[in-house]
């Protein structure tokens, strides 16, 4: 531009430019799906220099009265009448996160619950044994939810300190903004608080289901069956607390989804869609921050599987105790614990590979979410069969003792 204003019109080559004009090509009619078209295209524009995007689509000439003051060399003022465009739509397009990217925040804090609930009741049930002796020493139930709610407060506090620390950068690194110029540093000492809360909400949860769990039932008499297998009983087991195995099977199921989808769509479509979706015109961009996102998922549901398969080794351990004493070999007792994680991430991924197929309507996807979903399902058992392994290796002293 600049070498341009040199050769033509050398007075103007150190003059700003006040605004450029960019024409869309392809653009015939403006239909829903132009609009949308040009839409993206003013927003990758606005990404990658940081310029205000006026977007002028269906503009109309309007004629407009422009008033010119007088000047110093006398010449007299002036009433003028220019045409104007009157814009029929007009954007800035701010650095923020779309629908798609707030999406994903949501359904992240709500996997995060449901993993930190997890925790939560695993802690719970590692000190049980802390717990009893201080009921039997008085405690009531309140003033033992009080110290695990001190220790919730605790590490609630060192979360939300070490993520108002690390919000801006991330924020940054990601390209995106917080919120606006003003309101954007108000949101940051919102942090610390809220995650106390949720810490303690989750506390609570965990607190109760612990103590449900912990009723004394009445002995029911159920039918035993005489031939087991690893399998059979893991399916057991796991059918045993439907409510930790649905969590687990829906984190798996959302991340290994989310992740294969935003691959898929990055491969396929340059990073880029625009369609129809009932009756609307969309469109939808992949960043890095998203594939970040997805990959957080399925994170996430790992190490909730993990939980809820070191939650039922330790609340199932009589049963183990009791095909030990009965002659299971520690093959056997080692396929029944990594039954249960094996069983959900199967699930999970058929699950997976339906609702991708729905969603994209081909089977082009295929490779991608099978490759997603095998590598999270070989994860998931490497760190279930570890898990197994150790424990087998606590329990080892209780099998010798059986045996004798």
């Amino acid at each position: 531009m600049q070498a341009l204003a040199s050769s033509q019109q050398p007075e103007l080559a150190d003059a700003p430019i006040s605004a450029i004009r960019v024409k869309a090509a392809g653009i015939q009619a403006m239909t829903p799906h132009s609009r949308e078209t040009i839409r993206r295209l003013a927003e990758e524009i606005h990404h990658r220099t940081g310029l205000q995007v006026d977007i002028i689509t269906d503009s109309a000439l309007l004629h407009q009265t422009v008033t010119l003051p007088a000047s110093a060399w006398g010449i007299p003022a002036l009433e003028l009448t220019e045409l104007w465009s009157k814009k029929g739509v007009v954007t800035q397009i701010a650095q923020a996160t779309d629908y798609k990217t707030l999406f994903l925040s949501i359904i992240i804090l709500i996997c995060s619950l449901a993993t930190t609930v997890l925790t939560a009741h695993a802690n719970l049930l590692a000190r049980k044994t802390e717990l009893e002796i201080l009921a039997h020493l008085g405690w009531r139930k309140t003033r033992i939810y009080r110290l695990t709610s001190i220790e919730a407060i605790i590490l609630g506090t060192i979360a939300g300190l070490a993520a108002t620390a690390l919000t801006p950068a991330l924020t940054k690194l990601a390209g995106l903004e917080i919120g606006g110029p003003e309101s954007g540093w108000l949101i940051l000492p919102l942090i610390l608080p809220l995650t106390i809360i949720l810490t303690l909400t989750t506390n609570l949860i965990a607190t109760l289901s612990y103590y449900r769990q912990n009723k004394p039932a009445k002995a029911k008499a159920r039918p035993m069956r005489l031939r087991l297998t690893p399998f059979s009983l893991g399916f057991a087991l796991f059918s045993k607390h439907p409510t930790r195995s649905l969590v687990s099977l829906t984190t798996f199921t959302i991340g290994t989804s989310s992740l294969s989808l935003l691959i898929w769509m990055n491969n396929t479509f340059q990073g880029q869609l625009a369609g129809n979706l009932l009756g609307n015109q969309i469109s939808l961009q992949i960043r890095s921050s998203d594939l970040i996102a997805a990959g957080f998922l399925i994170a996430l549901a790992l190490l909730a599987i993990s939980t809820v398969n070191w939650i039922s080794s330790l609340e199932d351990q009589p049963v183990y105790r009791s095909i030990t004493a009965i002659g299971w070999r520690p093959r056997q007792v080692f396929f029944t614990r990594i039954a249960q994680p094996l069983l959900t991430s199967l699930t999970a991924s058929l699950i997976t590979l339906a609702l991708t197929t729905i969603i994209a309507r081909s089977l082009s996807h295929l490779t991608t979410t099978l490759s997603v979903c095998a590598v999270s399902m070989i994860v998931s058992i490497l760190i279930s069969a570890i898990q197994a392994h150790t424990w087998q290796r606590q329990t080892a002293p209780d099998r010798k003792t059986a045996n004798e």
